[in-house]
Order: structure tokens, then sequence, then C-alpha cells
């Protein structure tokens, strides 16, 4: 119910400024430290083309990732020593998505990043997707750009499902320090009134000092996202929290389909959990 330990993913994107920023945010409001994690992925050169174009392609893929960790290494040091925090820099080589798993699975909180748009969104969203679905810790997905300071305004979708419940219980840190929480009521539950649970949710909230206001819809799955992006702009949020849907392996990817819509379409950021 506390946030004491936030790791960031960094890369030398301009991207990755953002998010940090957002992590720095955090930590500074809930007295937390901040972690910076680089991956060093392995040469992605097939051997076959090892062979015609010489050993040296392999290294030239190695100094560019040499180069990019430095970049990443020194925005992070610059901007967590602007802000007087500690924080702890971890390298380590290895897949990323495996890699940021196993180690954020010891924190309170991953934070990652997504751009607005481009050709890399698809790429993005698999990457955030394996990573939400794995953990078991909450993702907090920054969209670029994003406020310094994430949660003010949080907009919390409520399903009845377990994974809703997670997101919520997870976030109770980040509801705490929000100036307005709504939930939002989504879907319909068989065999029962989902919107009667709503006053549950609000009372539990209550307890954990969280005020929130609530707001009802009533449309299948396949509109949920369109109505929590449009119910978030209406009021102004900068956070939706959210159950992920889906599953991931190595083999395959499934999303559940308010998970994959907000992944690509959200312009705001969204905390995550399954």
């Amino acid at each position: 119910m506390s946030l004491r330990d936030i790791l960031v993913y960094m890369d030398d994107t301009p991207s990755a400024g953002v998010r940090l920023d957002a992590a720095i945010g955090l930590a500074q409001v809930h007295g937390a430290q901040v972690a910076g994690l680089f991956v060093r992925t392995p040469s992605q050169v097939p051997h076959w083309m090892v062979a015609p174009l010489g050993p040296d392609v392999v290294e030239v893929h190695a100094e560019f990732i040499r180069r990019a960790e430095v970049r990443a290494e020194a925005v992070f040091r610059t901007r967590i020593e602007s802000a007087g925090l500690e924080a702890d820099w971890h390298s380590v080589e290895g897949d990323r998505d495996e890699m940021l798993v196993r180690i954020g699975r010891s924190t309170d909180l991953v934070v990652m990043g997504r751009a607005p748009s481009g050709k890399k969104i698809d790429l993005e969203k698999r990457f955030i997707a394996n990573v939400v679905l794995a953990l078991g810790r909450p993702v907090l997905v920054i969209a670029a750009p994003a406020p310094t300071l994430v949660g003010r305004n949080i907009l919390v979708a409520w399903d009845g499902s377990r994974e809703a419940s997670r997101a919520l219980n997870d976030a109770i840190a980040l509801l705490r320090k929000a100036d307005t929480v709504t939930v939002m009521t989504v879907g319909e539950r068989d065999g029962g009134c989902l919107n009667e649970e709503t006053p549950a949710v609000c009372r539990h909230l209550k307890l954990h000092g969280v005020r929130a206001t609530t707001w009802e819809a009533d449309e299948d799955d396949g509109v949920k996202g369109k109505l929590l992006l449009a119910k978030a702009s209406e009021i102004g949020a900068d956070l939706i929290v959210c159950g992920a849907y889906g599953r991931s392996s190595l083999k395959d990817l499934v999303l559940g389909g308010t998970t994959r819509y907000l992944l690509r379409h959200a312009p705001i950021s969204l905390l995550m959990s399954h």
C-alpha cells in the first residue's frame, strides 16, 4: 500500500527522459527511491549474415549498444542528481522483456513509456503487454508528452474483475495523493448489477483515505476503451488505473480488446495490473 521502490526502464530514446521525470516526481511525493535499468540485448544479426559480412558486424552492434547505454546512464544520473534523490543504476545483458520482469518483481512499481504514435507503436505495445502480464507488479505506462507529476486526477476503470481489483489495490498509494479520483464502472456482470458494487469500491477507498466520485456506463467490451478515454478527456484525467487482460508466453501474446485499445490509443498515462 506504500510506494518506496520505483524501477524505470531506460534506453536512449527521447521518451526515456519523460518517464524518468515522471518517476522522479512520484519519488519526491512518496519518499521513494528510484532505480534505472538498461538492458544490453545480444546481437540480433543472424548467423547466416555474419559469414559474408564478417565478425565486425557483431562488434558494430555491440558498440552501438554500449554508446546507447552511456547516453542513457548520463541522462539518468544527471536528472537524479538534480532532484537530490537516492538511486541505483542496473545494467544487465539478456532478453529485454525477461530482464525487466525479473528485476521488476522486487520493486513496488515499474515505469515504462509509450510514444503517442509512430511506426514502432506495435512493438512498444507488445513489449509493455509482455511485461504487464508477466510481472506481478503494477506497471505505470507513461505517455509522451506527460506532466512531471502524474496522478493528480485519476480515473479508475472498474468492471468487477480480478484484474480490476488488483489494479485498484496496486494504485492505493497513488490514489491517496490524487486531487481527484473518479471510479467509472463499465460493462455488465451476468446474474447481477455491476453498478451495485460501486458503493463497496468507494467504501474500500474511503477506508484507505481516498474520496472518490462515481460514473456509470453500460456498454460491451468492444467500446470500453473508447468510453474510458472519452471520460478521461471530459474530466481532464492524467492517469487511468485499469486491469490488463490477456496472456503472454514465449510463443504468443493474446490481449483483451480494452487492454489492446488503451495501449494503442490512450493519450494519457496508464497504471496497469494483471
